[in-house]
């Protein structure tokens, strides 16, 4: 008998490599170590990820054979994109001075995530049994104070993408409460502290429609059907 496991693909950018975590988990472990302990099964993971990348980088991952081969095979998926297309459109705005460029970075931003769930929706076509996670953006640009109205909106308009198997992670106010204190040294990414409220954020969203639809008796041994 074939033994069960649930396959997990992380995709995205720095965040997905775990840059800043140093010698502890990234979200991408602690996320594993959960979906292990709900499912009680072991966990496949597969990750392709690059430092940097932004969401038009991030997309091109999708046209790959051995991505849209894993994503094919995948119950759970998580991305993780959009925070480099902000740092760049910080550039700009400090050569021009004008916010409209984060206006703009946001639309195309979005225009490359629906893209990026239009191809896993084509690959998964006529399956079931799994679900997409986004991740959505804190802001380690808090002594900026048009920071938080342009991390905001990246996020409302990530949350515009919610459907059954579709949910964004929301860490805005995890990493707003913890500070600098879930920031790595660089003050940009994640920490011990940062990823695990990554992590914690994720498995808030649930597990479902892939936890309904697998024989609970053999996820939940300890517990009787009603």
């Amino acid at each position: 008998m074939e033994k069960r496991t649930v396959k997990y693909v992380a995709i995205g950018d720095s965040l997905t490599i775990g840059v800043g975590s140093l010698m502890n988990p990234n979200f991408v472990t602690l996320y594993t170590q959960a979906l292990e302990s709900v499912f009680q099964m072991d966990v496949d993971r597969f990750v392709y990820a690059r430092n940097g990348a932004t969401t038009k980088q991030i997309l091109k991952f999708f046209k790959k054979r051995k991505v849209r081969e894993a994503i094919q095979n995948a119950n759970v998926i998580t991305i993780t994109a959009g925070g480099n297309d902000l740092k760049r459109a910080l550039r700009t705005y400090y050569k021009k001075k004008d916010q409209v460029v984060f206006k703009e970075t946001i639309k195309q931003s979005m225009l490359n995530i629906a893209s990026m769930l239009k191809e896993v929706q084509k690959i998964k076509t006529g399956q079931e049994d799994y679900y997409v996670r986004l991740v959505g953006l804190y802001n380690p640009y808090t002594q900026l104070d048009f920071s938080d109205k342009w991390i905001h909106t990246f996020n409302t308009q990530l949350k515009r993408f919610n459907r059954k198997r579709i949910l964004m992670a929301d860490i805005f106010e995890g990493f707003k409460e913890h500070g600098r204190n879930a920031l790595a040294i660089d003050g940009l990414h994640p920490n011990k502290i940062g990823y695990t409220i990554i992590a914690d954020a994720l498995d808030k969203t649930g597990f479902d429609p892939l936890a309904s639809l697998m024989d609970r008796r053999y996820l939940f041994p300890c517990i009787e059907k009603s």
